[in-house]
């Protein structure tokens, strides 16, 4: 059925009428009252992790790890990190005692997406590889290394001021070997 506004005639469903100015009018009002987004930057991070990594030079294992790291938010997208790990790794298949402690130290710059509880994030960085230990079994090893790196993680934030997560890395030392990792973390956070 077709009704006559200003001499035309149109379809019926584009006439309003007040059932259609109400849901008009409350779409509206619901507009001006929603919360405004709560985003993460400039907040801080302060969490700790455990998690196993290798080394290649090595060529014989992985071991277990600890880390702690802490994060600034400077925009909505990314935080600036330093991230620390002490690691545990076998360097032979002979015996317990061919294992040596390594000490891994970096800042990154990281790029987050955290729209939503999940947070996935990518990170670049630059840092210093500390072997406590020597001799070292393989020459693609030196006690004091740089190091590049890249991680790749997903947190999930519990709560506003918790979050747990996980980790996965690697990183080229200057020496000529390759360090993986994983890790699972817990973070506290505040100042947002």
């Amino acid at each position: 059925m077709r009704a006559r506004v200003s001499g035309r005639r149109v379809p019926r469903a584009l006439v309003p009428g007040p059932r259609r100015a109400a849901a008009a009018a409350l779409f509206v009002a619901c507009l001006g009252v929603t919360a405004p987004a709560a985003a993460f930057e400039r907040e801080w991070h302060l969490g700790v992790g455990v998690g196993a990594t290798d080394l290649t030079a090595t060529g014989v294992g992985w071991g277990p790890e600890v880390g702690a790291h802490g994060a600034y938010g400077i925009t909505d997208s990314f935080d600036v990190r330093l991230e620390s790990r002490l690691a545990l790794l076998p360097v032979s298949h002979r015996s317990v005692d061919e294992w040596r402690g390594f000490l891994r130290t970096e800042a990154a710059l990281a790029y987050k997406i955290d729209i939503l509880r999940w947070v996935p994030w990518i990170s670049v960085g630059a840092g210093y590889f500390l072997a406590f230990e020597e001799p070292l079994p393989v020459q693609d090893l030196r006690r004091h290394d740089g190091l590049v790196s890249g991680m790749l993680g997903l947190d999930y934030a519990v709560s506003r001021s918790f979050g747990v997560g996980v980790v996965g890395r690697s990183a080229f030392l200057f020496a000529g070997s390759w360090e993986y990792g994983a890790q699972l973390r817990a973070e506290y956070r505040w100042g947002f």
